[in-house]
């Protein structure tokens, strides 16, 4: 027997031989998933790159990043440069919508308006009054005619009477305190027209206005215990009208 066919028969050769080609096959499948896996970390890096460069989220625009981006920061509600969203006063016309309530009561049903800012349009309309028409007939000209001649020739101050309802003007003075000063005086007579008087009322906003709204308390039942809370009761009382207030107390009263 030579050295080479003991070499062969040896089954400690043959063992070991086998642990090694065992062991190259775990090698080479180790090697293979390592290779899939960077390919796959390759493929998903590439991928969040190229959503992260497809999208910049602060300007809106596509190729880049927002972390790259050297423009103003994009307001995504008005579209205007300089703020985000979440604190944007834009003024949109499309949210500016006059709820309708009072939909239960038959032709009750009404438009609401909501006095935002009420404080700053009374200091703009501080000079502004009402020409309320005591006695006679007379056209908004001859209400101008009168306080022109009034306030002397020289005077710049363009006068213009604009008619709200029967007998009663609106109009325009220079300063306030006009206004203040003319509505201690009653029943003044016009100098262009003898037989016609006249007072001055500081500006009122409810003035034309058709009926005046009237304020009373309604009391709902049968509301479900698990929905009692001011906003469902607020849009129940809005059926019948404007809600203003609420009772927290009512809620958890088990008799309503």
């Amino acid at each position: 027997m030579t050295e080479g066919s003991r070499k062969v028969d040896d089954p400690q050769l043959k063992d070991l031989d086998h642990s090694e080609h065992t062991n190259k096959l775990e090698g080479d499948q180790d090697q293979g998933i390592t290779a899939e896996k960077k390919d796959d970390l390759k493929r998903n890096s590439e991928k969040k790159g190229t959503m992260a460069s497809g999208f910049c989220g602060r300007c809106g625009k596509i190729g880049h990043c927002s972390e790259e981006c050297l423009k103003p920061i994009l307001c995504g509600r008005c579209k205007q440069e300089g703020h985000m969203a979440r604190a944007c006063e834009e003024v949109l016309p499309w949210e500016c919508i006059a709820p309708f309530v009072g939909l239960a009561s038959p032709s009750q049903g009404f438009h609401v308006i909501q006095n935002e800012g009420l404080e700053e349009t009374n200091r703009e309309m501080a000079n502004c009054a009402l020409i309320i028409i005591t006695k006679g007939l007379v056209t908004a000209r001859q209400i101008e005619n009168e306080f022109k001649a009034q306030s002397g020739s020289q005077s710049t101050w363009r006068w213009f009477a604009k008619r709200i309802s029967e007998n009663i003007f609106q109009m325009r003075f220079p300063t306030a305190k006009k206004v203040e000063v003319l509505s201690f005086f009653t029943d003044m007579q016009m100098g262009t027209a003898p037989d016609v008087t006249f007072k001055v009322e500081q500006w009122n906003a409810n003035v034309g206005a058709k009926v005046m709204l009237e304020t009373t308390w309604f009391r709902i039942f049968d509301i479900p215990m698990e929905k009692r809370y001011v906003q469902r009761a607020c849009i129940i009382a809005s059926l019948v009208g404007l809600p203003l207030e609420v009772n927290s107390q009512n809620p958890k009263r088990w008799d309503l």
